[in-house]
């Protein structure tokens, strides 16, 4: 019973409709302007509107209204990272130290002070040079290339997705073959 009369109390006051002639209520908000929403007093900030007119307040709203192209650009540009200052990478002090963290953090080897060698291309076998031709793989490829091209041929060579195909069938099977052989890889 208390709590109830306490929300009733706390009710805000029947805010008018802004546009003019209108005597509904206003109970939704929309900005003034740009710099009203960014400075200002609260109350000073928003406009009070009904339903119908908040609507079309909002058709004819433009954020970048009082804005130069430049302005927009540069907005959009720091709009990447919420508006925030960043730091460029390694940009502690310039020293090697945290540049070696920082590749750390960002998952590059740093065991080995030299450039990575490239590594010597395996000899590859008959089966799996046929496999590789199956699956339409180029050496070398990652794990992450095989699975994404295993997935592409089994959705479309599936026998239920291909009502009973005999062909569909044996290439399914040639491709699960190939996939088996190439993870082995």
């Amino acid at each position: 019973m208390r709590k109830q009369a306490r929300t009733a109390s706390s009710k805000p006051a029947h805010i008018p409709c802004d546009h003019p002639g209108c005597k509904e209520e206003g109970e939704y908000r929309a900005p003034k302007s740009r710099q009203h929403v960014e400075e200002g007093k609260l109350s000073e900030r928003y406009l009070h509107f009904c339903l119908e007119h908040v609507r079309e307040y909002n058709k004819q709203w433009d954020y970048f209204a009082q804005m130069s192209h430049d302005e927009i650009e540069r907005f959009q540009r720091d709009a990447v990272v919420g508006h925030r200052k960043t730091k460029p990478i390694g940009g502690r002090n310039n020293s090697p130290f945290f540049a070696q963290q920082d590749a750390w953090f960002f998952g590059f080897d740093t065991s080995t002070h030299s450039p990575a060698q490239p590594q010597a291309k395996p000899e590859l076998t008959k089966p799996q040079r046929a496999a590789m031709a199956v699956m339409n793989l180029a050496y070398p490829f990652t794990e992450k290339d095989l699975k994404a091209r295993y997935r592409v041929l089994v959705k479309k060579y599936h026998p239920d997705t291909n009502g009973g195909d005999k062909k569909a069938e044996a290439l399914f099977k040639e491709i699960t073959e190939a996939y088996r052989v190439l993870k082995e890889i």
